[in-house]
């Protein structure tokens, strides 16, 4: 289950993706495109914490022109509740 949580605002001098997030989330989670196609990994959040930035690591064959400005990201959500049992050795 895809769920919307920021757009791209454009690419950095360094290669990276800078996005505008509607919320924060946790470094290192992958994002995703309306195709559920992996478009990067976040590497650093900043800004206001209401709706921050983040700087993504865009994955080997992502470039400028597969996300224009203005692509909407989305993360993956758990449809399973909880974590899974433990195995009994």
């Amino acid at each position: 289950m895809l769920q919307g949580i920021g757009h791209v605002l454009h690419f950095s001098a360094q290669g990276h993706i800078i996005a505008r997030l509607n919320e924060a989330t946790r470094l290192g989670t992958r994002l995703f495109s309306s195709h559920s196609k992996p478009i990067g990994r976040v590497i650093d959040i900043f800004g206001p914490t209401i709706q921050p930035f983040a700087a993504l690591k865009p994955d080997s064959k992502i470039t400028d022109t597969l996300v224009p400005p203005g692509t909407t990201l989305f993360v993956k959500k758990a449809t399973k509740g909880g974590v899974g049992k433990r195995r009994k050795k």
